[in-house]
């Protein structure tokens, strides 16, 4: 029980990381799903490492992916969110993911 939670935090602190956002409650039933059928076949680490490739391979890792607003007109002004807007600075500043206090 104790790896599961430890499993759970390592996990979503990487996800909430490789993501540029806060984990939502549809990510981590996947990443623990991968979690215990790494750990069935070789243990903690084997199960932190299958999890951790979902998230490697995911198009939210590999992309940094803004969409426009539906109701706003073609080439309209809009207000984005907080995390882009961090995220924009980030990589427009340092060519890496936001920091903590970015995130935050």
């Amino acid at each position: 029980m104790e790896e599961t939670r430890c499993a759970e935090q390592i996990l979503s602190t990487l996800a909430r990381r490789a993501y540029r956002r806060p984990v939502t409650k549809d990510d981590m039933p996947i990443l623990m799903s991968l979690y215990e059928q790494g750990k069935a076949q070789g243990g903690f680490e084997s199960g932190i490492r299958m999890a951790l490739q979902k998230i490697l391979v995911s198009p939210e890792f590999l992309f940094r992916i803004e969409f426009d607003p539906e109701k706003v007109a073609k080439n309209g002004n809009y207000e984005i969110s907080d995390l882009d807007l961090a995220s924009r600075l980030s990589f427009f500043l340092w060519s890496s993911i936001p920091d903590e206090e970015l995130l935050t």
